[in-house]
């Protein structure tokens, strides 16, 4: 598996980029030689003579006061901070990441210790400014015992180069609030922090195919390194190329209509946080107008995408990460403090309404639809209703390793409240089997033909090609009404798969799904409900009770129509809110057979109670 997954990625790679990754493997054995004796190589062993940390004003922030430190969550698992930390912990039941060089710690899938994403949470240090504000001796003695006990290149929290970026952005936040001045020896050693954290970013920056979300938070690290040692050649050279990265990955990333091309609501927001990051410490007049007009673009795009309390559509692949917030609860929606951190760097009237109004048949103005066509999806608002129409490709080329298999997914709210939802993305680095069913297509409510996703997975974080996916109409008279189509099962079973939806009065809504191709293969399509009270299913018509209303969905007579609730065999009825769990929900799963050129509706209707 280990040999198959290697081809697949050397095929996604350049020559250039070959070259570049032997070139960084070179290095890293020679670090790994390097650095062997830890005792050799305290921090303060990289300072130069021209380099000293400078502490700046950074903007104030409000954080908690009351926060209890000896029960602090992160995702699943609880820390008494006060006490000693075990930095290289693995999992609850007392396992430890290996304390070796980083380049020997086996982390990949199948590794014996679990998932390296709950060990990063940890050793991200975000907690600091918070703590900073409400125990600063508690957080100062943290800081030096991270130190202490994670020398250079040794240990988990060294794998990735976004985490040394997050934990720099998180100290140096941290230790500029400070109200005590600092003891020169402490200084100094965080100043070695810096140069070695920059030295690590700069050597193992994700660029090529790996450019994504991880190469921009990478490059805000490399500049808040470069911020920490202002004057210095050193800080100067990362400054320079921080910033040309950023204004690069930043117009690459990131679509004209605001939407992120990795087709993660999570990551474009994980990655808006950064970007606002370096706007903190940038000159702003230098920041070229594209890349502003992009930020704001985005900053409107999520204005759009979330509810009133900050609630969003989990499309695509979420971790929970952030790069700092005021508070330290992960269940948090974190949207809306980020949009008021957007309007302190642009005016508000810059992060506009994207939805437009139309025109309904009886001429009210009761509609409002916005088709982001590089993001590929469709938000439309009737009445107490809100519909998201997926019709995206799979992500960000060549490895679109955050997409999930959601081709012609259809999300749906009333009131305010989730009906027809994304189920998140439960873990990455464990059980490969759940991270596969958190992406895959029957995951999502869309159509699977023939047992397949729409698109094969090579890898946690890599397909093979992504589908294409064509939007065919978006109209609004006499009613609104949808249309696309995805060409994911055409190589396979030389199928065309197009649905559309029409929203025919703000309590009526048709699904007609279009296969066209030959017939004779099997399908699978899923609807999965956001929390409701009750659920039955009579026959081919299924009615679950929320709150205040009822919602129906009425399937062709000629299908199978099968409930799940929590199952494990098939693993089918989960949902994940949280990074690294996942509770029951209701699963829907209606199956047949095409026929040739098959065409079938399903109706769903609400019901105010």
């Amino acid at each position: 598996m280990k040999i198959n997954w290697l081809l697949h990625r050397l095929k996604k790679m350049s020559i250039g980029e070959i070259t570049e990754r032997l070139v960084e493997h070179a290095s890293i054995t020679i670090s790994r030689f390097k650095y062997r004796n830890i005792a050799a190589w305290p921090f303060d062993r990289f300072v130069r003579k021209d380099t000293k940390l400078v502490i700046r004003k950074l903007p104030s922030v409000s954080c908690p006061s009351d926060i209890n430190w000896e029960n602090i969550k992160f995702y699943n698992l609880r820390f008494d901070l006060t006490k000693n930390i075990n930095w290289n912990f693995a999992n609850d039941s007392g396992a430890k990441w290996p304390s070796t060089h980083y380049s020997r710690i086996n982390y990949r899938p199948g590794n014996p210790y679990g998932d390296i994403r709950i060990n990063w949470e940890l050793n991200r240090l975000q907690f600091l400014p918070a703590m900073m504000k409400s125990d600063e001796a508690l957080a100062l003695k943290i800081i030096d015992d991270w130190m202490n006990n994670n020398p250079f290149c040794h240990g988990p929290a060294y794998i990735a180069s976004m985490e040394v970026a997050l934990r720099w952005i998180s100290i140096y936040r941290a230790v500029c609030s400070a109200k005590k001045t600092l003891m020169p020896s402490f200084r100094n050693r965080l100043t070695g922090l810096a140069i070695a954290s920059g030295k690590l970013i700069e050597q193992k920056l994700s660029t090529h195919s790996s450019a994504g979300n991880h190469l921009i938070v990478e490059s805000v690290g490399l500049f808040w390194v470069a911020a920490g040692l202002e004057g210095s050649r050193i800080g100067n050279r990362w400054k320079q190329k921080a910033r040309k990265l950023l204004w690069r990955e930043i117009i690459n990333q990131i679509h004209p209509d605001g939407s992120g091309r990795e087709q993660s609501f999570w990551y474009l927001g994980f990655v808006l946080d950064a970007i606002l990051h370096y706007y903190q410490l940038e000159d702003g007049h230098i920041i070229p107008e594209q890349v502003n007009r992009r930020v704001t673009a985005a900053l409107s795009f999520v204005k759009e995408m979330i509810l009133p309390d900050g609630r969003y559509p989990d499309f695509g692949d979420r971790d929970d990460g952030y790069v700092f917030r005021s508070w330290v609860n992960p269940e948090t929606y974190p949207y809306l403090h980020l949009l008021e951190t957007g309007r302190t760097f642009f005016n508000n009237d810059l992060i506009e309404d994207e939805l437009q109004p139309a025109a309904t048949g009886s001429g009210q103005i009761d509609l409002k639809r916005q088709t982001y066509p590089h993001g590929g999806m469709t938000l439309v608002q009737k009445g107490m209703g809100r519909i998201l129409f997926r019709h995206a490709d799979l992500g960000l080329e060549p490895l679109f390793g955050h997409g999930h298999a959601d081709a012609l997914s259809t999300l749906f709210w009333w009131d305010d409240q989730p009906v027809l939802i994304d189920l998140g993305s439960g873990q990455y680095n464990g059980d490969q089997g759940l991270r596969d069913y958190f992406r895959s297509t029957i995951a999502h409510n869309t159509v699977e033909i023939g047992g397949e996703n729409q698109a094969a997975i090579y890898g946690p974080f890599m397909w093979d090609d992504s589908y294409h996916t064509t939007l065919h109409y978006a109209q609004d008279s006499p009613h609104c009404w949808l249309c696309a189509s995805h060409d994911g099962y055409l190589k396979n079973f030389k199928t065309i798969h197009e649905r559309s939806l029409e929203w025919i009065d703000a309590q009526q809504l048709k699904i007609n799904d279009c296969f066209w191709g030959p017939g004779g293969i099997s399908f699978k399509g899923a609807f999965h409900l956001g929390e409701c009270n009750s659920i039955d299913l009579v026959q081919n018509v299924l009615i679950a009770k929320f709150s205040n209303f009822s919602f129906s969905i009425t399937f062709p007579r000629s299908v199978t129509v099968n409930l799940f609730y929590g199952s494990s065999d098939p693993f089918l009825g989960w949902r994940s809110t949280v990074y690294g769990n996942w509770t029951p929900c209701y699963t829907i799963i209606y199956d047949g057979m095409l026929e040739k050129e098959h065409t079938h509706t399903l109706k769903l209707g609400i019901n105010q109670l």
